[in-house]
């Protein structure tokens, strides 16, 4: 089960990754959601010395969202 995990974590975090360079030259809707999305894009801003909000809040959001879906899987662990 944690080499599963592993390797799915693995494929997830070099799609997120990859993610800006998919349809470079495409301005649809679903390839801005997903450049949007993916940290890279997020964290390259920070290594020119640009401090955005929307980086930190994307940043926040993340962590936010991720120790919430923690908690709730420990706690319905608990109660199994």
């Amino acid at each position: 089960m944690q080499i599963a995990s592993a390797i799915i974590c693995f494929v997830l975090l070099l799609g997120l990754y990859l993610l800006p360079f998919l349809g470079q030259d495409s301005s649809s809707a679903i390839v801005q959601v997903l450049r949007y999305a993916c940290p890279p894009t997020h964290y390259f801003r920070f290594l020119k010395g640009i401090v955005d909000t929307r980086d930190l809040a994307y940043f926040a959001i993340t962590t936010g969202t991720f120790l919430f879906l923690t908690v709730h899987a420990l706690e319905l662990r608990k109660w199994r």
